[in-house]
Formats: C-alpha cells, structure tokens, sequence
C-alpha cells in the first residue's frame, strides 16, 4: 500500500476523513439530488431500514467528494490495480494468431453437409422408410 497525497476531504459543506468511507450511495434524498457516505461509524437501523448517522453530501459537493474519494482510492491501491492498457507485444501476438487462423486452410476431417439437401423431400422421406424397416 502507498501513501496518498490527501487523507482527510474538506468541503464546504463537511469534512471526511477518507479512510472511514466503507462506500457511497447514490440516491435522492427528499428529491434533492446527493449522495449518502457510509463510513466505518455508520450503523444499520434494522427497525427503520435505514442508514443513521451517515454523511449526506447534497449536489454539486457530491460530486467533487466522488471524483476525491476516487483519486485517494486509486492512490491508495496503485500498486495492486491491474494495468489494462493493451501491451504492443500482447496485442502483435493476438493479431498474428488471428491472421493464422484466417490464412489457415480448412482441414476438417468432416465433409461438408448440405443441410438443403438433407431437409429436401426424397431425403426425409428416405429417412422416415428407413426408420419404419420399409
């Protein structure tokens, strides 16, 4: 784990300690717009089915909290992220094993079938002759 530039968001509105947050929820609140931050102090009211004592964040500081929360997260687990950039030598051996399955001739040990023959006519009436023993 690494250290981050910025622990403790302080917004004009609240003050959260990043390391707290367990998660956010996205939702409205009364019809106003913002988002409920659960953190590690927060508790579940079984009897009311609700969050008490989390930090709501009404619009537009919802969203700079978010895009914090994400930059303190990515900071924190750096080193354990995956990089999903496509890599030049993965990407050069993937296009050639394409083009060898393009310029590869068909070999299958399997004949062709002509499935329009097969449904024509002559050939399901052979069949059901062949199934009866006539």
């Amino acid at each position: 784990m690494k250290t981050v530039s910025e622990s403790i968001y302080s917004g004009s509105s609240v003050i959260v300690p990043m390391a707290d947050v367990q998660h956010i929820e996205k939702h409205d609140k009364n019809s106003v717009p913002g988002i409920m931050v659960i953190t590690s102090h927060t508790k579940w009211n079984f009897e009311h089915d609700v969050w008490e004592n989390g930090i709501w964040i009404n619009e537009p500081e919802a969203t700079a909290f978010r895009r914090a929360w994400c930059d303190y997260r990515a900071e924190l687990e750096a080193d354990t992220l995956m990089d999903l950039s496509p890599a030049a030598d993965l990407m050069k051996g993937f296009d050639q094993a394409i083009e060898a399955i393009k310029s590869a001739p068909n070999s299958s040990p399997e004949p062709k079938r002509d499935l329009d023959a097969e449904r024509s006519p002559e050939a399901l009436e052979w069949r059901r002759l062949r199934r009866t023993g006539l």
